[in-house]
């Protein structure tokens, strides 16, 4: 995978140099961005298979920098590494559809393993993350009121949400179901009507706590 490139923004060296050596084993090109000025001189001047945003930064915090990507238009799949415990930040950051959401104090094998699964296209959500999350702060809803939304779903429906935690994209899924890419955009739409959630890093979160997806 030549010139493959993947930036990790984080301000503690050894926490940094760690999760960029177990990656190099990948085969990737790994650049590191400490500030936020070198994040920009980055972005500015190299196209990521991933972004790797550390939640706190000096002076800014991983939310602006996400929000720096697009307003710079730039689409890369974005991984937050987090210390928080915070709940209702954690949902906030699954609200804006990102990749994966990782937390600092697991081990480097199990990043890299989370890491690995978002680069195949897949949504990968720190195992550890999910007891922090009270489905009332995705949404004004109780978790018995989401059960009941994804009640609402179709049986195709519910396929097409496993498909999309299994990291196929629209074509891919229209191959595997014998619909066109077009029939799974609709249903796509319909989902995300059917379910109060922003996003489907968070539909998929939710799916998982139900038992809905495996």
């Amino acid at each position: 995978m030549p010139n493959k490139r993947i930036l990790i923004v984080e301000d503690h060296d050894i926490f940094r140099l760690g999760v960029k050596m177990v990656l190099i084993e990948t085969g990737y090109v790994v650049d590191e961005a400490r500030s936020e000025d070198e994040f920009l001189e980055l972005i500015k001047a190299n196209q990521y298979e991933l972004i790797i945003l550390d939640y706190f930064l000096p002076l800014v915090n991983g939310e602006s920098m996400f929000f720096k990507l697009k307003q710079h238009h730039i689409n890369s799949p974005i991984v937050f590494l987090t210390s928080l415990d915070n709940p209702q930040i954690i949902s906030r950051l699954l609200s804006y559809d990102v990749r994966g959401l990782m937390l600092k104090s697991s081990s480097l094998s199990s990043i890299k393993k989370g890491i690995l699964e978002v680069l195949s296209g897949k949504i990968y959500i720190d195992a550890e993350i999910f007891p922090l999350i009270n489905a009332s702060y995705l949404e004004p809803d109780t978790i018995s009121d989401f059960a009941s939304h994804f009640g609402t779903l179709t049986k195709r429906e519910i396929e097409i949400i496993q498909a999309i935690a299994d990291g196929l994209v629209n074509k891919e899924i229209g191959d595997k179901l014998n619909i066109s890419k077009r029939t799974v955009d609709v249903h796509r739409r319909n989902i995300l009507a059917k379910i109060p959630v922003k996003s489907f890093s968070a539909l998929v979160l939710m799916a998982y706590r139900l038992n809905i997806i495996k």
